[in-house]
């Protein structure tokens, strides 16, 4: 008896997929993969939540732990100046143009740089798309700081008839020690935000705490605008150390309306009251 010969008829004999069991098989791939994929879309955009939050919560313990350092000073925040926690002069390229967007010397040269060395703390990763208002057009993922710290913070500049940089009129006067950190205190006065890529350049985020003509309070429009790219939400970072969202429901689009009318109100409110809230 040939038993190699019986291997071979038994070997013929298995049945092969046939084209239909094969077509069987890839839509089931297919089903799973249309089930898994959103899920794996979801997670990685938790992951970029918690890292950006990660990242703000760092910020902030440098921006604290500079304080401690200095007799309870803030750290300076004015754009072009060499000793701003973002160190430029006027001839530096802004972060809204291509080559002011990949230079981290603006970083390491600041002021909070030596509280801690990594560089990847000043960005979102969830920061991307092209940033229009720049000529040429780039991707704001080249970007290496997505991150400002907000008016009255550190604001020592003086323009003529008002005060700091961001023409702060009374009561919003610019925070220089931590101990003017009274209205909005700690807990409600925000220092970091995670800036629009549209709107980012010097890491001065610049809200003008008055209207037009000096008319007091305007919240209803903006200068800078914050990022909604967290699913609707930006993230900030908060005086007592704290961070957080906070969400702009009917604010669909970066940059921010320059004049808030309606619902967009409610959401800018939201945060314009964290750096200037009613008098008390």
């Amino acid at each position: 008896m040939n038993s190699s010969s019986d291997k071979e008829r038994v070997k013929a004999r298995r049945p092969a997929f046939t084209l239909i069991e094969l077509l069987v098989v890839i839509a089931i791939i297919a089903i799973l993969a249309a089930l898994l994929l959103p899920a794996l879309a979801k997670a990685k955009i938790a992951a970029q939540k918690t890292q950006c939050l990660s990242n703000f919560k760092q910020l902030q313990l440098c921006w604290q732990l500079y304080a401690d350092d200095y007799q309870s000073v803030i750290v300076t925040n004015i754009p072009h100046n060499p000793d701003s926690w973002i160190k430029s002069d006027a001839s530096a390229p802004e972060m809204n143009t291509a080559a002011g967007a990949v230079t981290y010397s603006g970083i390491t040269n600041g002021a909070l740089f030596t509280y801690n060395r990594a560089v990847g703390i000043y960005k979102c990763p969830s920061a991307r798309g092209l940033v229009l208002a720049a000529a040429p057009q780039f991707d704001g993922d080249l970007m290496t700081r997505t991150c400002s710290i907000l008016t009255r913070m550190g604001d020592r500049g003086v323009a003529a008839g008002d005060m700091g940089y961001d023409n702060l009129d009374r009561p919003y006067e610019p925070n220089l020690r931590l101990t003017d950190i009274v209205n909005p205190g700690p807990a409600n006065a925000a220092v970091f935000a995670d800036e629009s890529i549209q709107t980012i350049d010097d890491g001065y985020m610049a809200m003008d705490s008055d209207g037009p003509g000096h008319a007091g309070p305007d919240p209803t429009g903006f200068q800078n605008s914050p990022s909604i790219r967290h699913s609707g939400a930006g993230v900030f970072s908060y005086a007592d150390g704290h961070v957080g969202q906070i969400s702009f429901a009917h604010i669909t689009a970066e940059p921010f309306p320059h004049a808030a009318t309606g619902a967009e109100v409610s959401d800018w409110r939201s945060l314009y009251t964290a750096i200037f809230p009613p008098p008390p």
